[in-house]
């Protein structure tokens, strides 16, 4: 067996970013940028005004006071998307609205709440600095400057910087294709009537779950009976469609687990099995060329511990993400023991307040699954430590979430 980090290790150093494509701006949200973006153009693209008001000449209101007011002609209008050629001259308004083009001449925006209008003409009591309520060309940003730096996980923010530049199509890696198979004679799907000795399966829709809330549809998800001919079609059906195959149960050291044997067969070079660490000590990794192929112990504790703590940063990479989970450091808030010999991997719920800190939940067997609803992090405990007491700061791998638990 090897320890926790070393997996981590073997596994990052064979899944590398993917090819890159083009997608659609509209369909980028999620995707990983494979090249930097560079404004085309300044930002703004060109004087306009911050205000709905009117454009004058600065120099033609520094006179102006509240008992001699200044009078300026309005003798032209613009609205957001117009231009006008004609010049502001001495004496002169223009009327404008915000985001319309400053008419040349005007060097200033004099609020419409700040003025009065009387007979086609603008009433300033007050002088208007140069520049005031003018949105600079280039103001935000220089021709030339990198707005989204390659490696970037495009947000919608992203989306919003890509159509303000003008970008149609945006490089990203691809992401990865996935394919599952859920293993087990003894799982039928929900909404079956169950017969004696069976029990539902939670794992193809547990982990299928878990990649769409990465972005990724898997391009197969099947069960699959504990039977080899079964097992090998549904195996080599999945290499030749995926990227990475995920499949849960059937790799341990039962009489009727075949999963190991029948990848090997499938030219999947086995690059480890069996990892110290509780739950998922039988954990599996292999590859075939560019492929990927991860084997998660059946039991849906394992399943859930060990998609997050490996498969989760695997795929994030082959999407050209340079990191996986983030690592916290966080007080335990209650006691935990440690394993003799293996890492154990507990299911916790962090907490803000009254104190900032991690609470292990109950019923932590790998057959036990209630408690992932409530689980937003991954406790990591080293083994040989003895009792680990409450206070004492731990590694943790706060899991990704859509930002529902409940309080």
């Amino acid at each position: 067996m090897i320890s926790l980090d070393t997996a981590q290790r073997l596994i990052a150093r064979h899944c590398a970013a993917l090819g890159v494509k083009s997608v659609s701006i509209d369909k980028s949200l999620g995707h990983v940028l494979a090249q930097s973006v560079k404004a085309d153009d300044s930002l703004p693209r060109f004087d306009n005004s911050a205000m709905d008001g009117y454009a004058v000449r600065a120099k033609n209101t520094s006179s102006a006071t509240s008992s001699r007011p200044v009078r300026l002609a309005i003798v032209d209008s613009l609205f957001a998307g117009e231009s006008s050629r004609r010049t502001l001259g001495l004496g002169e308004a223009c009327r404008i609205m915000t985001g319309a083009p400053v008419p040349k001449g005007a060097d200033a925006v004099a609020q419409k709440e700040e003025v009065s209008v009387r007979d086609g003409q603008i009433e300033v009591d007050h002088p208007i600095a140069r520049g005031r309520h003018i949105r600079r060309r280039g103001g935000e940003v220089k021709k030339g400057r990198v707005i989204l730096p390659k490696g970037l996980v495009i947000d919608a923010g992203s989306v919003g910087c890509l159509a303000t530049l003008g970008r149609r199509l945006v490089r990203v890696h691809r992401r990865p294709s996935v394919s599952v198979i859920a293993t087990g004679d003894e799982t039928v799907p929900p909404g079956v009537k169950l017969l004696p000795g069976q029990i539902y399966d939670s794992n193809s829709y547990m982990v299928s779950a878990a990649l769409e809330q990465m972005g990724i549809t898997p391009v197969r998800v099947r069960h699959v009976k504990d039977h080899p001919t079964a097992l090998r079609n549904a195996i080599e059906a999945a290499l030749a469609r995926s990227d990475c195959l995920i499949v849960t149960g059937g790799v341990s050291v039962g009489d009727r687990d075949y999963v190991r044997r029948i990848l090997a067969e499938q030219r999947v070079r086995e690059v480890f099995w069996r990892v110290k660490q509780k739950p998922g000590k039988p954990f599996y990794f292999g590859v075939r060329g560019k492929r990927v192929v991860f084997g998660l112990p059946g039991n849906p504790a394992s399943v859930f511990t060990c998609f997050y703590v490996y498969v989760h940063t695997a795929l994030r990479r082959l999407a050209g993400v340079r990191r996986g989970l983030h690592e916290r450091k966080l007080p335990l808030l209650t006691d935990v023991a440690s394993d003799h010999q293996r890492w154990r991997l507990l299911k916790a719920k962090t907490l803000d307040e009254p104190e900032a800190g991690v609470v292990v939940l109950p019923r932590q067997a790998s057959h036990m699954i209630t408690t992932l609803a409530q689980t937003d992090t991954v406790v990591v405990i080293p083994p040989g430590v003895g009792k680990v007491r409450a206070g004492t700061v731990v590694t943790t791998y706060p899991l990704p979430t859509l930002g529902n638990r409940a309080r």
